[in-house]
């Protein structure tokens, strides 16, 4: 656009018939924070031929404006374009957060920080939001930079993983059914104690099905990951073990701005069986891609 002041317009003026969907030009969305909210949508669930990036949700979009929409966008990598993606939008969305892939159905669940009054989904099928009038639930412990969450689905549950910004009261777990309306938050206790806190997206949650485990890394305790085990009956108290990473692309050998915030730089390669990290340049510019560690994970 011609100036820094019509940027900002287009974000904050609408999108005529439909619900803001902040961008800067028809199908084209203005740039967000990630938070924990993007996923990769395989050409099966209409990624195109190489796949798509997906933003389901955004918050903060707008240098100035910083401004939440509920529309989703795709990135097509074949064709290297954005497309507004979706019949309808999610009605009530709220900052920060993390969206969770179910898998067993191909829906996404949007999850925030605070209590949202529409429990939805996004059915990956149809692209339709269903705003449901059902309640979502604050959690306590948590603050909308600090939601990681994975679907586990050997269990069929969705788990949340959160924190205080600044950390304080270490790390909580929440867990749902997958088969519910999404709209309750069971605290989750460990019986080999607590985990070290992820502030501030400094940490990511993974779910391995080679493993049936989810994996939790944070950078509070770098050099190393947890694989937490889910018992049959949720409700029950779970297990973790912590895992040694060792070799010379472990984050501690890596500059320092590589481990700060890591908002979905940090995934599962099933083709690699290593979690993959997408590393930052230096701390301030925010340039990613220089560099990629893979850190193997299943035998």
């Amino acid at each position: 656009l011609g100036s820094d002041a019509a940027y900002e317009t287009a974000i904050t003026s609408g999108g005529g018939t439909v619900a803001n969907p902040c961008e800067y030009a028809t199908g084209e969305p203005g740039s967000a924070h990630t938070y924990d909210c993007l996923m990769i949508l395989p050409p099966a669930l209409g990624g195109g031929t190489k796949g798509s990036l997906l933003r389901p949700v955004a918050s903060a979009v707008g240098r100035a404006a910083s401004r939440s929409t509920g529309w989703s966008h795709r990135f097509d990598l074949a064709t290297l374009a954005w497309e507004r993606w979706g019949t309808n939008n999610a009605s009530n969305w709220d900052n920060g957060g993390t969206t969770c892939w179910d898998t067993t159905r191909n829906k996404v669940w949007p999850i925030t920080s605070t209590g949202m009054t529409n429990a939805v989904s996004l059915d990956l099928a149809t692209k339709t939001w269903s705003n449901s009038g059902v309640s979502h639930p604050s959690m306590s412990n948590s603050y909308p930079d600090t939601v990681l969450s994975a679907y586990q689905a050997q269990r069929d549950i969705v788990v949340i993983s959160t924190c205080q910004d600044g950390g304080g009261a270490g790390q909580s777990f929440y867990w749902f059914d997958a088969s519910s309306n999404g709209s309750a938050r069971t605290a989750v206790t460990f019986s080999s104690g607590s985990l070290p806190d992820a502030r501030f997206g400094g940490g990511v949650l993974l779910y391995i099905p080679e493993l049936t485990k989810l994996i939790y890394w944070t950078r509070q305790d770098q050099d190393a990951y947890y694989e937490i085990t889910v018992p049959s009956s949720p409700s029950s108290s779970w297990s973790w073990v912590r895992v040694a990473i060792t070799g010379a692309g472990r984050p501690s050998l890596l500059p320092n701005a590589a481990r700060q915030e890591t908002f979905k730089r940090m995934d599962y390669a099933p083709q690699l069986k290593s979690i993959v990290f997408v590393v930052c340049r230096s701390l301030g510019d925010f340039q990613f891609g220089n560099q990629v560690i893979c850190i193997r994970i299943v035998p």
